[in-house]
């Protein structure tokens, strides 16, 4: 039996940014376990299940023309591991203004599913930009 490893998973995160880009739902849910969870930035972004998902989704685009997400790396994870993360860029393009942010972070756990690998826990988020380099927390307080 195929264990799970990270280049599995690397496999997965780049599928799933190459569907994301063409808003291509079918492919991108087909990724997913039945029961996987996906995290984001916004307060709401807090999504168990295909449908919840698929709803997140579809809220995303409604928020943009185009959007893509640009890997910029790959952090080190042991070959056996069940995840991988990356550092990316999304490139979004609203009302026809163009957007760049630098500082999307991700991370994906995968599980075998009807004999397949799927995502089953994903987490994205942007930094918090009012937390300075630096610090753990986005506030500074005089000691």
């Amino acid at each position: 039996m195929l264990k799970p490893n990270s280049e599995i998973a690397k496999i997965l995160i780049k599928k799933f940014c190459d569907y994301y880009q063409q808003r291509n739902m079918d492919k991108l849910l087909s990724l997913f376990s039945k029961e996987s969870y996906m995290l984001g930035s916004a307060m709401n972004e807090s999504r168990y299940g295909i449908e919840a998902i698929k709803a997140q989704l579809n809220r995303d685009w409604a928020q943009s023309d185009k959007a893509a997400i640009e890997i910029i790396e790959f952090l080190p994870a042991p070959l056996d591991a069940s995840w991988c993360t990356v550092f990316a860029r999304a490139n979004l393009t609203v009302n026809n203004q163009n957007f760049s942010f630098d500082n999307l972070r991700g991370s994906i756990y995968i599980t075998k599913e009807n004999g397949s690998w799927k995502i089953a826990h994903m987490h994205s988020s942007f930094a918090d930009n009012r937390n300075p380099k630096n610090h753990s927390f986005p506030v500074q307080v005089q000691i």
